[in-house]
Parts: structure tokens; C-alpha cells; sequence
């Protein structure tokens, strides 16, 4: 792998570790006794009905911008020719290009 994707992959795994001790403590105080000898199933289906939840709603938030991005490139393409303006606009395209794939 290159040093950009060691680096990316370093990132994910620092942001997951994170995540996950703050959760299992959170949990631990909320809830005391040990996570193994707790049934798990049941609380699983929850967080899987929650992370359904959340992935269609973060989709349709996405969605949703990239509509209103794809608006603005088309007001702002037809509007000044400052050079500023076309800097600003080449990013919001740029953004929008890269929203738009993540959502095909």
C-alpha cells in the first residue's frame, strides 16, 4: 500500500478505537456487569434497526444536498466571470462532483 492509504488506514483504525472505548465505557456505566454475559442478540437487532435508520436518513440528507449543490453550479455557471467567483465556483463543482459519485 502507499503512505497515503497507510495513513488513511491508520486514521479509520484510531477513529474506530476511539469510538469503541468511549462506547463500551458509556455502556459499562450505564449498564454495569460484564457485556459477556449479557444476551446479545436482542440488543443487536436494535443497533441494527437503528443503523438502518441512520444510514437511510444520512442518504437522504445527502441526496438532498446534492441536489441543492447541483442547483447552485448551474445558477452560479451562468452568472459573473470575476475570477474569484470562478475559483469559488470550480470548488463547489469540485464538492459536488465528489458528493454526487459517493451517491451513484
Amino acid at each position: 500500500m502507499t503512505k497515503e492509504q497507510e495513513k488513511h488506514l491508520a486514521q479509520i483504525v484510531e477513529a474506530v478505537t476511539l469510538r469503541i472505548l468511549a462506547k463500551y465505557r458509556r455502556g459499562q456505566a450505564e449498564h454495569g456487569g460484564n457485556l459477556w454475559d449479557r444476551p446479545s442478540l436482542p440488543e443487536l437487532h436494535q443497533e441494527i434497526t437503528d443503523l438502518n435508520t441512520y444510514v437511510i436518513t444520512l442518504d437522504y440528507q445527502l441526496r438532498v444536498c446534492d441536489e441543492k449543490l447541483a442547483r447552485a453550479v448551474q445558477i452560479l455557471s451562468a452568472a459573473v466571470d470575476d475570477k474569484s467567483f470562478q475559483v469559488g465556483l470550480r470548488l463547489v463543482k469540485e464538492v459536488w462532483t465528489d458528493l454526487h459519485r459517493q451517491l451513484a
